[in-house]
């Protein structure tokens, strides 16, 4: 392998990690509608749920998806840097 095609497979090597570790899909469970979005603080997990504005159906679930729930408003802390990918 020449000195080219090793840089090359570093920086696309390095973009992917980046992507991983920044970037992520969340699924609006209210409208049924999909994000993609930048992370403020990086983790491993890529894909999180929100519930949207009904807090009734928040506390109603169970202590798992409630902490699921809450990752998103850990690691997301503005949805302007959201965007919108599909849905209904």
């Amino acid at each position: 392998m020449d000195k080219r095609s090793f840089n090359i497979t570093i920086i696309i090597f390095f973009t992917v990690i980046f992507f991983k570790f920044f970037t992520g899909i969340f699924k609006d469970n209210e409208h049924n509608e999909y994000y993609f979005f930048i992370k403020h603080k990086p983790t491993w997990q890529y894909y999180f749920k929100i519930i949207g504005e009904k807090w009734e159906f928040y506390e109603t679930l169970p202590f798992k998806e409630k902490k699921e729930v809450d990752k998103y408003d850990f690691y997301v802390k503005n949805r302007i840097y959201s965007l919108y990918i599909y849905g209904k």
